[in-house]
């Protein structure tokens, strides 16, 4: 009876025992600094956290397509992907296109 007891004690903590990883969910993100965004989505991709897109995802937002590996993003029926041309911050004009580097 005692090692029924047992066996039943240890089945039951490996079903109860869960993933530390953490679902982020986007719901509304404009976008940003693609540095920042880079950070984040590195962090998630190194932590195992799974990511749902579940509304708009917009400019450095969807860099985490590439970060993350598909395998840990969902993206919903709600979900908005908004791509935009590169572009620079110019300190006389504000945002400008960014421009090929000539070849040398």
């Amino acid at each position: 009876m005692r090692l029924f007891a047992v066996l039943t004690g240890a089945v039951f903590a490996a079903l109860t025992v869960t993933c530390a990883h953490a679902t982020v969910r986007i719901t509304s993100d404009p976008g940003g600094l693609m540095a920042d965004y880079a950070s984040r989505f590195s962090t998630f991709r190194q932590s195992g956290e799974s990511v749902v897109i579940d509304g708009p995802c917009f400019s450095a937002c969807t860099m985490v397509l590439g970060y993350v590996p598909h395998e840990r993003v969902c993206v919903t029926h709600n979900a908005v992907l908004g791509f935009h041309a590169a572009w620079r911050y110019d300190p006389a004009d504000g945002a400008s296109p960014a421009r090929r580097r000539p070849r040398r």
